[in-house]
């Protein structure tokens, strides 16, 4: 028993400092974007910084890129349960009243928490943006990587069933469109001469879509 105990405690140590390798090693290379760019930047200099072995680098993070596009994931893992209900997020079966919020609430929501993850760094997001145009691979779902699609598709589904969406349309469609919306704003964003709100954007970009352009149809009077 006392055997078994140092085991899952020696399994336990692991963890937690292939954690704290894999954080000391985003930090220190976020840290060198920030100051020198993206493209100066070396792996070397980076494990320079983190302190750690070339190939411990490899063993958390396949490439430099992968580092950068690291900072999206993040952004995405730390959302509150409460935008997508209590299903995991690869489901298309939901709880959506779990939370008393709609499925636009939701979005809404979900639009504003990755808004302020990343408004602090608009710089080194218009360096993963511009990487991730150069190698727009990076981004492709099957290869795991950060897809605010999948959110969007189930959120959108949410909604369709709910009636507050357009039945008619595929939730996927809807997605892509708002997924769209949402790297076009964010690119105007972090590559505008001056700082902006991007929430603000976000917000009325779907409140766009959702909308639509048109002017809505006057009340008719009643006798």
């Amino acid at each position: 028993m006392a055997e078994t105990s140092r085991e899952i405690e020696r399994i336990a140590q692991r963890e937690r400092k292939k954690r704290e390798n894999r954080e000391r090693i985003r930090q220190a290379a976020l840290e060198l974007f920030r100051r020198k760019g993206f493209t100066a930047t070396t792996v070397e200099e980076i494990t320079t910084a983190a302190a750690v072995a070339k190939g411990t680098f490899f063993n958390y993070f396949p490439t430099k890129e992968a580092v950068i596009l690291d900072l999206g994931e993040r952004q995405l893992g730390r959302l509150p349960v409460s935008i997508i209900g209590s299903q995991q997020m690869g489901r298309e079966r939901s709880n959506a009243g779990a939370s008393g919020l709609t499925a636009t609430e939701r979005i809404r929501t979900l639009l504003r928490a990755l808004a302020e993850g990343l408004e602090a760094d608009r710089d080194l997001v218009r360096q993963a943006l511009c990487e991730a145009m150069r190698v727009p691979d990076l981004l492709s779902p099957e290869k795991g990587r950060f897809s605010l699609h999948s959110v969007l598709a189930i959120l959108i589904a949410q909604g369709q069933r709910a009636g507050e969406f357009h039945p008619g349309v595929p939730a996927e469609a809807i997605a892509s469109a708002l997924e769209a919306l949402y790297f076009q704003q964010l690119y105007l964003w972090a590559s505008a001469p001056e700082p902006s709100s991007l929430t603000d954007r976000l917000q009325w970009a779907f409140a766009l879509l959702v909308n639509g352009i048109g002017q809505p149809a006057p009340a008719r009077e009643t006798a």
